[in-house]
């Protein structure tokens, strides 16, 4: 109906524009509606840039043309001239009703589209490596991917969703050896926490030991390792940008070089020269000749991990179609690295070790590694260990092989970028012709300010997702109490879960993609402002009208005639923005960007807000007046509850 209805509306503007200028050969479908800034001027406005090569006019000019002479439509009140644009006031009580009658037909479909009809795409996101507990990134990449993958499968794409579990290699090799040397048989159960966390552990005391034994070698080495500290890098990063001599500058920036190269190479060679590395190194290949007690602790430790993840996986509401392992397809990879090799794609050093130079990757993809100083890139170590890209390309390869895709997205942190530009490029070097559908949806990091209290890292680098769950829980808690919301005691800890949930992931929803967050749950627990408990107790307060109307026997459906003409203007422009919803998802579609949809939300949120104060429903001054803020409040609430299930957020019905 409301396709049909704007189709209409530039049907009949088409038919107008070809009465003043009837040899033009612009075209109907390519006519461009859009929203003026200033309601007062319009509903539509078309801006008549097009017309004015063919015509020989100014677009002022052609819209002071187009101003005259409209013959009248029953969706079109007039049309006005306002510079360049012709603005179209629209008859607004048909237009509500299209609207609405629209919502509360497709319920949960509105906004639904065809665009991805017979096409499949796979969505890996989450990824985790199995030596420690998911983090604050992993929550914005486990967000970010359930919503992408709903927000596509609302456009009509059959969408597989897929997680790849980073289960093999050296920093797996490390929690093992950790809990092998230090472990005291020890087991979740005995220490009385999840999984994830008891081998992340072990990751932290393998990491700890390598540190203490790195410092040693340095000081035997006299080498001063602040210098290759990363806040001393990073101080140096920020000199040069706040630096404004060039000489200065091009000093500074030299200096950065020279010991971030000197950093790699000590780096490299203190790991050829520690024991502990290497004993790690040793259980990695033992590890790939599939030794029978490596295998066994490995499978333990693998077990216990996958368990903890299931239950952060389960409050966070991800669900996966398909699981992909690297243990399952690093050998895949390493066949083709060696195929690639037969073929002069790749080449061999001296110590055995497989590359791919970075003179063909940029042949194969000039326009990714423009402006970029890529290096030669190591496929196969010398003693025959894959790397993180052997491991990637073999699972590229196999998801090609499961499934016919159309697209394959990758949700993996911007740091990857390059990674990722060289994996597609090594695809398209092996001549895989799926290679082009490879699309890697980066996002930005998330840190949290200082002093948050109990909501730090195990590791000091990273927040635990599961301490940041919890805690966001407890505020919600809290806020529920300052706040003096009426929840029934059984359902409390649901209730302030679901505002914890709600807030997290509008917050980081909201964002740009590819843009850093700092998150500060002080800031995002509130049920006024932009928030997502905010989007949830509007949401609720329209529910709990309707609950008021039942006990006051106000009688609504929403198939009865409604007077939407009694609406004011501002009601009006509500129905406004409640019509734009399924242009909102086309656009968020295109782009693979959400944000739209939560700021779409937030936008909704504030709207309702001002009208709920102003133009009350239940003491309205008639009952026709009444009936429609009844129609526009379930319309809003229903678009409400489909825009947060595209984002994974519930919307109780009573805060």
């Amino acid at each position: 109906m409301l396709f049909e209805y704007l189709e209409e509306i530039k049907k009949a503007l088409y038919a107008h524009i070809l009465k003043h200028f009837p040899d033009i050969s612009f075209k109907e479908q390519d006519l461009r509606i859009e929203k003026p800034p200033q309601a007062e001027w319009g509903e539509f406005a078309f801006g008549c840039f097009p017309l004015s090569k063919e015509t020989k006019k100014k677009p002022a000019e052609i819209a002071e043309v187009l101003s005259q002479g409209f013959d009248s439509h029953s969706y079109i009140d007039s049309l006005n001239a306002n510079g360049p644009y012709i603005n179209i006031k629209i008859k607004k009580e048909i237009f509500s009703q299209v609207v609405c009658q629209e919502v509360f037909s497709l319920k949960d479909r509105f906004g639904a589209n065809s665009l991805g009809q017979g096409k499949t795409v796979m969505i890996e996101y989450s990824s985790p490596n199995t030596n420690k507990p998911l983090h604050i990134g992993h929550v914005r990449n486990n967000l970010l991917g359930m919503a992408l993958a709903n927000l596509l499968e609302f456009c009509g794409y059959q969408v597989i969703k897929a997680n790849l579990i980073n289960d093999r290699g050296i920093h797996i090799c490390k929690s093992m050896l950790a809990y092998q040397k230090w472990g005291k048989q020890a087991n979740p159960e005995t220490f009385q926490i999840k999984g994830d966390h008891l081998v992340g552990k072990f990751y932290v005391q393998f990491e700890n030991f390598l540190k203490k034994e790195q410092e040693e070698y340095a000081l035997k080495q006299g080498i001063d390792l602040s210098l290759f500290s990363k806040s001393h890098l990073q101080g140096l990063k920020e000199k040069i940008k706040e630096t404004k001599d060039k000489a200065e500058k091009e000093k500074l920036q030299k200096e950065y070089q020279s010991l971030n190269e000197k950093a790699e190479k000590w780096e490299q060679e203190f790991l050829e020269n520690s024991r502990l590395y290497a004993e790690a190194m040793e259980m990695l290949r033992l590890w790939e000749k599939e030794d029978p007690e490596v295998r066994a602790l490995w499978s333990k430790m693998n077990a216990w991990v996958m368990d903890g993840f299931q239950e952060t996986y389960q409050k966070l509401g991800c669900q996966f179609d398909k699981i992909y392992r690297e243990s399952e397809t690093y050998m895949l990879g390493k066949e083709h690295v060696e195929k690639g090799l037969q073929k002069n794609v790749f080449y061999k050093k001296e110590d055995g070790s497989i590359w791919v130079s970075a003179e063909k990757l940029q042949q194969a993809c000039p326009e990714a590694f423009k402006g970029i100083p890529l290096k030669d890139k190591l496929l196969l170590r010398a003693d025959g260990t894959s790397v993180y890209i052997t491991q990637d390309i073999g699972t590229a390869i196999l998801k090609a092989n499961d499934y016919s895709l159309d697209k394959s997205i990758y949700v993996v942190a911007s740091e990857q970028n390059l990674h990722f530009k060289t994996l597609f490029g090594i695809l398209k070097l092996l001549e895989f012709p799926w290679a082009d559908g490879c699309y890697h949806a980066a996002y930005g990091m998330v840190t949290l300010p200082k002093g948050m209290g109990k909501i730090k890292s195990r590791e000091g680098t990273a927040v635990d997702a599961d301490d940041l769950i919890a805690e966001m829980t407890q505020r919600s808690k809290t806020k529920m109490i300052e706040e003096n919301l009426r929840v029934e005691e059984s359902k409390l800890e649901e209730t302030a879960l679901s505002i914890a949930l709600a807030a997290l992931k509008i917050f980081i929803l909201q964002v740009y993609p590819d843009k850093d967050i700092q998150f500060d749950p002080h800031k995002v627990i509130e049920f006024t402002g932009d928030t997502g408990p905010a989007i949830q107790y509007s949401y609720a307060r329209i529910c709990s009208i309707f609950r008021k109307a039942k006990e006051q026997n106000m009688e609504w459906t929403e198939t009865q005639s409604i007077c939407y003409s009694l609406l004011s203007q501002q009601e009006f422009s509500l129905i406004q923005e409640l019509s734009e919803f399924p242009q909102i998802i086309a656009t968020a579609e295109k782009g693979y960007n959400v944000s739209l949809i939560a700021n779409y939300l937030l936008n909704i949120t504030r709207s309702y807000a001002s009208i709920y104060a102003a133009y009350p429903i239940l003491k309205a001054d008639t009952k026709e007046r009444r009936d429609a803020r009844f129609a526009l409040a379930r319309a809003t609430a229903q678009v409400i509850r489909n825009g947060m299930a595209l984002l994974g957020a519930s919307v109780p019905e009573s805060m």
